[in-house]
């Protein structure tokens, strides 16, 4: 039994119907394993630099460190999210090093130049500003890390559930 022309075609667009629908598939199945290689290859690279981060190095080695985990260019917002929280919290507590520093140093000028009376209210009030800041950047800090924690936690929680 032959079929007609017209019989022939349809038979011809069903079965290309079916390769595109196959092939739709297979893009979408291959885009989605390539995005999830990126999250997780971003995931992996962030939690790398932030690990990196040595809380007990000196400031300016830590400044370093933040600063790289600040370069990172991040496109996922999980991790996106997670370095958000956690480039705060370490900014917070190296702003408050660098002011007590500057306060200290300030001390030390001051009471090495001489009497209590060249100590001027000005240069008082300076100092007191500066230790004021350090305080507010490290009671900031000290909220942030926790959310950095959990951040960090459920990022390398859902890596490591996906087999990262």
């Amino acid at each position: 039994m032959s079929l007609g022309k017209h019989d022939r075609s349809g038979v011809f667009f069903a079965k290309t119907r079916q390769l595109c629908l196959l092939l739709c598939l297979f893009n979408a199945s291959f885009w989605a394993t390539a995005c999830g290689s990126n999250e997780q290859q971003e995931a992996r690279e962030f939690l790398a630099r932030y690990n990196a981060i040595d809380i007990a190095a000196p400031t300016a080695e830590r400044r370093e460190q933040v600063a790289a985990l600040r370069a990172l260019e991040l496109t996922q917002k999980n991790v996106q999210a997670a370095a958000s929280i956690c480039l705060e919290a370490h900014s917070a507590l190296l702003i408050s090093e660098e002011e007590q520093e500057q306060a200290n140093h300030a001390l030390q000028a001051a009471s090495s130049q001489g009497s209590a009376k060249d100590f001027t209210s000005e240069r008082a009030a300076r100092l007191h500003d500066m230790i004021q800041r350090s305080n507010e950047n490290v009671v900031r800090a000290r909220k942030l890390f926790p959310k950095c924690e959990r951040a960090v936690r459920k990022l390398a929680l859902s890596f490591a559930k996906k087999g990262g």
